[in-house]
């Protein structure tokens, strides 16, 4: 399941959410927050609350990244005139101007390019997934995808990267997924 947002008509509507010490479902988060859409993002801390990498939000810090690690490789930042998706390298992530940022991946697409991934379980094997994309024609994907189930076996990254293209990402990152994976729509049941 997918949505698109026009970010011509929405960008200054777009923003992330979260708490520094609390697990919470992404419908909590969309329903204080009065969002009509919202997807899980960042990988959180299952013992203390919060994310595990840097998360700001109305430009404070919430979370600063617990221990570096491969995966998350990425950066989606969000002010009030752009949505940016990028590489934690090419970004100062701590330092960025962006009112909201989050880090987290790994990186799936940049300039439509996929990113090289190393052979590992996490990047080969398919699970639930979510992601996000902006599109050529300035368009935002929230993007999830069931699995472990009968009906959907999920998805690996390089097949998640490549569906992302097909439907017209040109830079995309994965996020949290797994059991996390949740796309809210107010008002759907």
């Amino acid at each position: 399941n997918w949505v698109e947002i026009d970010l011509k008509r929405h960008n200054k509507n777009l923003f992330l959410a979260a708490d520094a010490k609390t697990l919470k479902p992404t419908s909590q988060f969309a329903e204080e927050n009065n969002a009509l859409v919202a997807i899980n993002g960042g990988f959180f801390n299952m013992k203390d609350g919060g994310a595990v990498d840097y998360i700001k939000v109305n430009r404070q810090v919430i979370n600063e990244t617990v221990k570096k690690s491969d995966r998350a490789n990425a950066v989606l930042s969000i002010d009030n005139k752009k949505v940016n998706i990028e590489t934690a390298s090419s970004a100062n992530v701590e330092e960025s101007a962006f009112r909201d940022v989050m880090l987290s991946g790994p990186l799936l697409l940049q300039g439509t390019e996929r990113s090289v991934k190393s052979k590992n379980p996490f990047n080969d094997n398919r699970h639930p997934r979510t992601a996000i994309g902006i599109t050529k024609k300035d368009k935002l994907i929230l993007l999830v995808v069931d699995g472990r189930n009968a009906q959907a076996q999920g998805m690996s990254l390089y097949e998640l990267a490549s569906l992302l293209k097909w439907i017209g990402a040109k830079d995309a990152m994965n996020l949290d997924g797994g059991g996390s994976s949740t796309l809210y729509i107010k008002g759907a049941t």
